[in-house]
């Protein structure tokens, strides 16, 4: 077997080459350049378990370590690699993308403050946001906005509040034929929070919040569900009601994440209010009485008030009997049930007066949220992206799909809001939550459950975009 140089560069940057003689000879190769002018010094593996121990912290993907020129006589520098760890006190090399300059003090040195990206607190370096018309993915592909649609000025402007913008116009054609202007804006993302994608909850999409958002459709609990009936798929058996409770749980105790959301709004909880003949109902904590009854009330879709789970329940089916390899389920379908009992799950754990550890660590992770405002007429669908290094640390930006003080300068124009979705970071709690349930689960394997479970939540995405986003321009927020 004969390996190049550029092969043996290859491999000992991937850290493959970890065996002594291997690392003997790289070092002969190291200390004689007429042999392998452009071989790098070799970099022996070490974990991140001992790395903690010697006081290494995780290094962010703009930071550099300056290493000395010469070897020193006692071993070899060892360089740092992307998404690895840097030795506390080590000398950085910072290059600052500032908006304006500074000065520098006599000290010719610079205080800065970089938090953790594990903290809640942590930001991306992002410099730049463009925000671009994109074709609507349920009508004919076309860039010409709706009637009463938002523009990129509403939305950089009013919608996200960015400190600065430019507008820039570009002419798109397609088959030598021009069909519509696409418009962009370019601004500063200085004003937008950021939040840990495995420790936020997802909400909604929905314009019926003005607090900042990380979106998708039916929030937390949809994306359970997917992954719940995605297994049901792989392991060919239905989950039974205590088996979905058990699951619920397990994911609770072992994600990192801080709360779990589902959402409903004020008139479902007054239209069960009537169902069960009380005047007031606080759906949070209702009296001891009226929960058997409210259980099974809020698995229907007249009392359900997320337009998303509605569709849900009205497309599940009611399949009966065994799954096994003659009664394989399609892969498309979901079932009523489960869809259900994860419901049926969520509140009763919410409504738990346990006092046992483990049940009122999982009653504090759950968030119910009542809408109060009424169904609003979204004007929009934002979808929001990031740059890649803000992605591999999980980090994603937070967009408010309202306004409640926005002053708009046409009365007769709808309300100033729009449909907010993180497509790119759901997918990072995707594959958190298929790595939880695969634990749980020995007949499923991750990655299968993974794939499965995209595949499931995307198909209804594309159903329920082309019952709520019809009609409304769709716009590509890039954070870079």
């Amino acid at each position: 077997m004969v390996l190049t140089l550029s092969a043996l560069h290859s491999l000992n940057r991937t850290g493959l080459l970890a065996e002594a003689p291997v690392l003997e000879f790289l070092r002969l190769l190291h200390d004689h350049p007429g042999l392998a002018e452009t071989l790098p010094p070799p970099l022996p593996l070490r974990s991140h378990r001992a790395a903690s121990r010697e006081g290494y912290t995780i290094s962010p993907s703009f930071l550099q370590e300056q290493l000395p020129d010469p070897p020193t006589p006692g071993g070899l520098p060892e360089p740092p690699t992307p998404g690895g760890i840097v030795r506390k006190g080590s000398h950085l090399q910072l290059h600052c993308a500032c908006a304006s300059g500074f000065e520098v003090g006599a000290s010719n040195t610079l205080p800065v403050d970089l938090p953790s990206v594990q903290s809640m607190n942590a930001r991306c370096a992002a410099t730049r946001v463009s925000i671009k018309m994109a074709p609507n993915p349920v009508r004919t592909i076309s860039f010409t906005p709706p009637p009463n649609s938002l523009t990129v000025d509403e939305i950089g402007d009013v919608l996200l509040r960015l400190p600065f913008s430019r507008g820039v116009v570009h002419q798109v054609k397609e088959a030598g034929s021009s069909i519509g202007e696409r418009t962009y804006l370019l601004a500063d993302p200085q004003a937008i929070p950021w939040a840990k994608v495995t420790r936020h909850h997802f909400s909604e999409p929905e314009a019926r919040t003005t607090r900042h958002v990380l979106g998708t459709p039916g929030g937390d609990l949809a994306e359970l569900f997917f992954a719940l009936q995605a297994a049901e798929h792989l392991a060919l058996r239905f989950f039974p009601a205590a088996r979905t409770q058990a699951l619920l749980k397990a994911f609770l105790m072992y994600s990192p994440k801080l709360s779990f959301y589902h959402a409903t709004d004020t008139a479902a909880v007054g239209r069960m209010a009537g169902a069960i003949g009380v005047g007031t109902l606080d759906l949070k904590k209702p009296p001891t009485a009226t929960q058997t009854s409210l259980l099974s009330l809020l698995t229907e879709q007249a009392y359900t008030g997320s337009r998303f789970l509605r569709m849900l329940l009205s497309k599940c089916t009611e399949r009966a009997g065994a799954v096994g390899p003659k009664h394989r389920v399609p892969r498309g379908q979901l079932r009523c049930g489960l869809l259900r009992d994860l419901i049926t799950a969520f509140f009763s754990a919410l409504w738990s007066e346990s006092d046992e550890h483990n049940a009122q660590y999982a009653r504090k992770k759950l968030r119910l949220v009542v809408w109060s405002d009424p169904p609003s007429e979204e004007r929009a669908w934002l979808t929001v992206h990031t740059k890649r290094d803000c992605a591999d640390y999980a980090l994603a930006p937070l967009v408010t799909p309202r306004r409640a003080d926005a002053t708009i300068e046409n009365a007769d124009a709808k309300p100033l809001s729009a449909f907010v979705h993180h497509p790119q970071h759901v997918q990072i709690q995707r594959r958190e939550t298929a790595r939880l349930l695969a634990g749980e689960l020995p007949r499923v394997d991750r990655v299968s459950l993974e794939e499965e479970y995209a595949t499931l939540a995307d198909m209804y995405l594309n159903d329920y975009q082309e019952i709520v986003a019809h009609d409304v321009a769709f716009y590509d927020i890039y954070i870079t």
